[in-house]
């Protein structure tokens, strides 16, 4: 059997049947003596077997018998593999008048819309060149594929514009500009020295033509060890009216076989440049995107199609990401810190967002952030009632957001649910500092109690995981009690009793007794906490410490938790949150300008937007029973003005929820609900209207007398 095998640029090689062959015209030459029977023929070719004509007139064959091998020689392939669509350019660069020929009568001939794949001895190809020429008017470079692989480095690409003067008779001459004389003028020879001519008449500035020229070279040597170039030109012509978008490709001299580019020393599969369109799409998506992830989208995206429009491997995409960060980061090395926040001070009077930048003496600056629509949201679901009424407001800080400290404040949306019928979470408030006492924090918190005071009818109940400096702001501000993270209280009490000297299983044991399902932080009355709490303090009679612990560190804040209501409660809330605010920085470090215009753009305004969404009966939210009366077709609300809409949705944000099972007069501003009175009336009162006549008890009792009355005929 004879194998045919076909170098490929892209993929090594491949082996072709005899059948194979013969579909695309290729016959297996005979064998020579010197060759065994069954031993492999090799042709090297340059382009895929799908490229190769299908016809026998392409192969020049010897119609010996295969059994008849005596004296016989091997026939060469002839192997038509001349890329398509090409014209013979001859021994040197295409003519100016030619060029314009093809500019003038483009239908004559055949417009390509890249270079094909496959030889391009002295040939030229007519390009679709409209996307390199709306590249070059957003001030990008143009992109010029080809198969031939890389451009020798020792030849840098150049590009040359030249100015021509069209005529009337459809000539071009060559013209120049001098800023000296500011007129277009020839250049001409006087005395062996150069000097320009200015053209009489001057010509109009839409018969002045920019010939644009790009040159690449390529050096190599044959199999003889002689010197070879190859080389090619790409023209096209701006500022011409009317001109055809296209660009002649020309390829001058003998195309080498491919190669590994040079540049790479590991690599030994040959270079073909990349396509333009997959080039756009990892540099669109380098910054945005893991490398893997975008080389595998990728990948799949375009499995079916030419190597050339296929990422090359995952270090293409992996390097591209590399030097699209390298280059933000040098756009950003002229802003310091204090740059950032000079440009938050800038926009306080202008950004909604902004609403308060702190200097104090011996401590970093700090911003305070929310919109008016997060604090009447706030209010409504946190300051409006009891815990039938209201939830609590969870506060924590998080790090590696930027390069201060970022606290958040999340909450439950009570007048929305999700598709889990629960309520979804709420971004308040956000703090940026860079420290974490007491003082920090009151800038926050005495700023938040200030904005929520003229709506709220209750203090907010605020969750922590026990932060020092944010309870006491909190507790000075408000002065409520803080409901305390029962996971970070278990966390604490498994360290704490774990680094004793006591054994593991009375360790689990006092663990379980406040923390388990039946423990003392699940406990719903008072009665059932002290229960429990004396069996927490009998187990723990012999560890003096483990009970000091726990009466300084965890029996208050459960206690409090008890009062407040809330049992067995933890700060999940806002570390979901937390993680959130991660995902939208792509867990990268961002400077305090951008990480506040991220939040706001993608958290804040995106979850009002699901608000308004709701209101139409559309989106991931819906209305929450107690709201339903805030409903508004969609129809109807895409026919309401924007100051009508706004109207709306500010009047839904002050809405307060009902008490449940109760009949409620509300207050026409909103902020009171009374259940209804009964008006007082006596046991078996009935009503009656106002003209109905009275009588007294003896009246009612009485029979009422039947009086005859007789009319004048009948007497």
């Amino acid at each position: 059997m004879y194998w045919l095998y076909c170098s490929l640029p892209s993929d090594g090689s491949v082996q072709l049947q005899p059948e194979e062959m013969e579909v695309l015209g290729l016959i297996p030459p005979q064998e020579n003596n010197d060759k065994s029977d069954g031993e492999n023929v090799e042709v090297e070719i340059i382009v895929s077997p799908q490229e190769v004509p299908a016809n026998n007139n392409s192969v020049e064959k010897d119609n010996s018998s295969d059994n008849d091998s005596s004296g016989s020689e091997i026939s060469p392939l002839n192997i038509s593999l001349t890329a398509k669509g090409g014209y013979d350019l001859g021994s040197g660069w295409l003519g100016l008048q030619r060029f314009a020929y093809i500019l003038a009568h483009p239908d004559e001939f055949e417009v390509l819309d890249k270079v094909p794949v496959g030889l391009k001895n002295n040939k030229y190809y007519i390009i679709n060149n409209q996307e390199n020429i709306d590249k070059r008017a957003r001030g990008e470079s143009s992109h010029f594929w080809s198969d031939v692989g890389a451009w020798d480095p020792d030849h840098d690409a150049s590009t040359t514009t030249t100015k021509y003067y069209c005529g009337g008779d459809g000539s071009m001459r060559v013209v120049y500009y001098p800023k000296k004389i500011g007129l277009y003028c020839i250049e001409k020879q006087i005395n062996k020295k150069r000097t320009y001519v200015p053209l009489e008449p001057q010509p109009e500035e839409n018969q002045i033509v920019y010939v644009m020229r790009h040159y690449n070279k390529k050096t190599y040597s044959d199999e003889n060890g002689h010197k070879c170039v190859f080389e090619r030109r790409v023209m096209w012509v701006t500022n011409m009216v009317d001109s055809p978008p296209i660009a002649v490709h020309e390829f001058l001299g003998m195309q080498p076989q491919p190669q590994p580019h040079g540049n790479s020393h590991q690599c030994t599969r040959n270079y073909v440049q990349s396509g333009q369109n997959i080039m756009k799409a990892i540099h669109e998506n380098a910054l945005h995107s893991k490398p893997r992830m975008l080389y595998n989208r990728l990948l799949l995206e375009n499995h079916d199609a030419t190597r050339a429009s296929q990422p090359r491997d995952y270090k293409q995409v992996a390097n591209a990401r590399y030097y699209a960060k390298r280059r933000a980061k040098n756009n950003q090395k002229s802003a310091n810190h204090a740059d950032h926040i000079q440009g938050l001070e800038n926009v306080v009077q202008l950004n909604d967002f902004v609403q308060k930048v702190i200097h104090q003496k011996n401590k970093a600056t700090q911003a305070v952030f929310h919109t008016e629509e997060q604090i009447l949201d706030l209010a409504r679901c946190c300051c409006m009632g009891g815990v039938a009424q209201s939830t609590p407001l969870h506060v924590d800080k998080t790090y590696n957001l930027a390069q201060v400290l970022v606290t958040f404040l999340s909450y439950k949306n009570i007048a929305l649910l999700n598709k889990h019928n629960e309520h979804p979470t709420f971004c308040g408030p956000v703090f940026f500092h860079d420290d974490s006492d007491r003082g920090s924090f009151d800038n926050f918190f005495s700023h938040l109690a200030s904005e929520l005071r003229p709506f709220m009818i209750t203090k907010p109940v605020f969750v922590s995981d026990r932060e020092g400096g944010i309870n006491s702001s909190v507790a000075g501000n408000f002065d409520p009690g803080i409901v305390a993270c029962t996971g970070h209280l278990k966390e604490n009490t498994s360290s704490y009793v774990g680094d004793l000297a006591i054994e593991k299983k009375d360790k689990d044991t006092i663990v379980r007794s406040i923390f388990g399902e039946n423990g003392l932080s699940s406990a719903d009355t008072q009665v059932v906490f002290d229960h429990r709490k004396s069996k927490v303090v009998e187990l723990c009679s012999e560890f003096p410490k483990a009970l000091q612990y726990l009466n300084k560190q965890i029996f208050p804040p459960l206690q409090t938790n008890l009062n407040l209501g809330y049992v067995n409660y933890t700060n999940n809330l806002a570390e979901s949150l937390n993680h959130v605010a991660k995902v939208i920085v792509n867990w990268e470090v961002q400077s305090v300008t951008d990480l506040a215009t991220k939040i706001h753009e993608n958290l804040v305004k995106v979850q009002f937007i699901e608000v308004e969404r709701a209101i139409t009966g559309d989106g991931p939210y819906r209305l929450a029973p107690e709201f339903k009366r805030f409903y508004i077709a969609i129809e109807v609300w895409e026919a309401m003005s924007p100051e009508n809409r706004k109207k709306h949705v500010t009047k839904f944000l002050k809405a307060r929820k009902p008490l449940p099972n109760k009949k409620f007069a509300v207050s026409s501003n909103g902020r009171v609900e009374l259940i209804h009175a009964s008006g007082g009336q006596k046991p078996n009162q009935r009503k009656r209207t106002r003209e109905a006549k009275t009588r007294s008890a003896n009246q009612r009792n009485t029979p009422a007398k039947v009086v005859k009355v007789v009319s004048n005929s009948q007497k």
